[in-house]
């Protein structure tokens, strides 16, 4: 089975979900739509064993695609060209979750949504949270970090038997190395 996964950078928590998808499909693929993070020292230095496909080097040529409708199209362009058996989306408002969800819902491609989101993580609006219903309820399945994940996508229209716990993951000795650096270098 090959799985496409739709993340906006690759860091080393990011990295160390990928590993895990790797040891279950035949081929992961990685769709990196920004590349850059609010933190570059949490930017994962090396990979595991997936294919890694970049779009964008920076949020300020990501948003200028965002604005003039090039993400879609190429975020679409590179579904067509892995032909995935499946889609994972991390999260549901991102442009290129939407691209994948639109191509999916046209193209018969299951489509995951993958979430940590939940009812009281922030101010909640009735519009709102009508509007994520209508698009988080046309996923497939879902991947949550835990039970109240589990609880908001269930709310959001997935059902219950379409709903795994697993999403969060990080790289352990990436954290342990920088820890004993740091601690090496108290300064």
């Amino acid at each position: 089975m090959r799985i496409l996964i739709l993340a906006s950078q690759v860091s080393s928590y990011h990295n160390a979900r990928f590993i895990g998808a790797a040891q279950h499909f035949d081929e992961v693929h990685v769709l990196s739509t920004v590349n850059a993070g609010a933190f570059p020292e949490l930017l994962a230095r090396s990979l595991g064993e997936y294919s890694l496909h970049r779009l964008y080097d920076g949020r300020d040529i990501y948003m200028k695609a965002v604005n003039n409708g090039e993400l879609c199209r190429e975020v679409t362009d590179k579904i067509k060209q892995i032909e995935p058996d499946a889609i994972a989306a991390a999260g549901w408002t991102a442009p290129e979750s939407l691209a994948a969800l639109q191509y999916g819902t046209s193209n018969g491609v299951p489509t995951i949504v993958m979430s940590e989101s939940q009812s009281d993580d922030g101010p909640r609006s009735r519009l709102r949270e009508q509007i994520k219903r209508f698009v988080v309820s046309r996923f497939d399945a879902a991947l949550v970090g835990g039970a109240t994940h589990a609880d908001y996508v269930s709310a959001l229209g997935i059902p219950r038997d379409r709903i795994y716990l697993g999403y969060n993951a990080v790289e352990n000795e990436h954290f342990a190395s920088g820890a004993v650096q740091a601690r090496d270098n108290a300064s």
